[in-house]
């Protein structure tokens, strides 16, 4: 299986940046897919939580004047943050743990893990940063 891209230099690069982003560089991504397929077939509903969450997550900042460079129909956030590093630290001594995804915008992903006291925690923390 294979693809094609053209465009210019500029484009590919962006798109490089997003597959990598997006996980397409990885190695052994047939070991992610199994778990991926174990995930639909038993923890659908926690999946369906954790849309929800991301949903809820986006909806209040964007009242709040959050930016999303990126539409967000799964439970993977883009959010946009003046910088990134030390956003994701500050939030790291508060333990959350969210990754920068370039020098303006950080990823947060939510799964089945996190409790409703957490979530809450995380988008209040969220909430007096912004």
């Amino acid at each position: 299986a294979g693809s094609v891209l053209c465009g210019s230099r500029e484009f590919i690069q962006k798109a490089r940046k997003f597959r990598k982003l997006l996980g397409g560089g990885m190695r052994q991504a047939g070991i992610l897919a199994a778990a991926g397929l174990y995930a639909l077939k038993n923890h659908i509903d926690d999946l369906q939580k954790d849309h929800e969450r991301a949903a809820t997550f986006r909806r209040v900042l964007e009242e709040k004047g959050g930016s999303f460079p990126l539409p967000s129909p799964t439970n993977i956030l883009f959010i946009t943050v003046k910088n990134a590093p030390s956003f994701v630290q500050t939030l790291r001594e508060k333990n959350i743990l969210v990754n920068a995804v370039r020098e303006d915008c950080i990823r947060v992903v939510f799964h089945r893990d996190i409790t409703d006291s957490q979530f809450q925690y995380t988008l209040d923390t969220f909430i007096k940063l912004s």
